[in-house]
This record gives C-alpha cells, structure tokens and sequence, in this order.
C-alpha cells in the first residue's frame, strides 16, 4: 500500500508558512518535532519541559509496547526548542521540569485531537492538496531518512520499530527516483 507523507515541497510550503506567522511559533514547533523526530501523536503529547531542556536527544516512551528508544536532535531543533522555550517562559507558562511542553491558550496540556486539527489547519492554509494525517510527518520523516542514509536499519531505530518488515515500506522508490538510479548506470 501506498503510504502518505508529504515530498520536499510540500514540505518546505507547510513550514514556511508556519515560520511566516509570528502566532504559529507553537505550532511551527510541533511540526518540525514531528518532522524532525518522527514522534507518534501520543509521544508527542506527552512531552514534558524536563525532556528538552538542554537536552541533545530525546528519551522517549514508546507509545506502542511501552519501550523507551533515544532520538537524537539536531542542532536545528535543539536551537528552535530553546526559543520555544524563552517564548514559554515569556508567557508565563512555566517551565518546572514537569510542565508540559505544549499547552493550549489555557495553558493546560495541549491534548491529541487540537494537536490533529492544527495540523489539519495548517496544511490546509499552505494550499497543500490531500488528506494529511499526523502519521504523515511520521511517514515524511521516516522517508526523508531512508532516502537521505539508504540505513534502514537507522530508520527502525528512530522509529521504535521491533520488526524490519514493518520498516521496509520506507523503502520504496517512486518512479523518478527510479530513472535517476537507471540514468547512473
């Protein structure tokens, strides 16, 4: 089956048009976490302040079978964290060690379904076609590392996956990529 993710314009359109609304910065942070990371909804949700702070990778519990798995962060999103977190502190909304590290404008827990509907509102507001999912930048993220490394064992790492198999659909090629790979030869 065909998986969705979002290709390199799609992509690059979603977070410009994220960067590009001095309101977003929350949300513009929530998506390059997704993009960046390849965290479930629920992994993601359950972010606390104490998880990023300083930290150069994530230690994140499983959402599926309760395994823990370490994510490395890059220096693009160690830098963009620690402006969220200024911005946070900017706003009052506490930056204790067991805060949550996304909250809505009550400044509770941002909970799964607006984590959803952000995202559905902000791939609608880029103009990008499609039903995209949270899953998605999963996809996208997983994609993006196997056609970026050719490791697929990196992405089942990264992912928390126990079985390659259910990694291997990351490697698929489209048909362009396929013609580049002939035209080497």
């Amino acid at each position: 089956q065909r998986i969705k993710y979002l290709d390199e314009s799609e992509r690059s359109q979603l977070l410009k048009t994220l960067a590009d609304r001095k309101s977003a910065a929350r949300d513009f942070v929530i998506v390059n976490l997704f993009l960046n990371t390849g965290l479930r909804l629920s992994e993601l949700h359950a972010l606390n302040v104490g998880d990023v702070v300083g930290k150069k990778v994530l230690m994140v519990l499983n959402g599926k079978g309760g395994k823990s798995r370490e994510i490395p962060l890059n220096s693009a999103i160690r830098s963009l964290l620690g402006e969220f977190l200024a911005l946070k502190s900017k706003r009052a909304e506490g930056l204790e060690e067991n805060n949550p590290l996304f909250v809505s404008r009550r400044k509770i827990r941002l909970s799964r379904r607006p984590i959803q509907r952000l995202l559905k509102k902000w791939i609608r507001v880029a103009g990008l076609g499609g039903n995209y999912s949270v899953h998605a930048l999963r996809h996208t993220f997983a994609s993006r590392l196997y056609q970026r490394s050719r490791n697929i064992r990196a992405v089942q790492e990264l992912l928390g996956h126990n079985r390659l198999d259910t990694t291997m659909i990351y490697t698929h090629l489209g048909k362009e990529e396929l013609a580049q790979t002939v035209e080497m030869l």
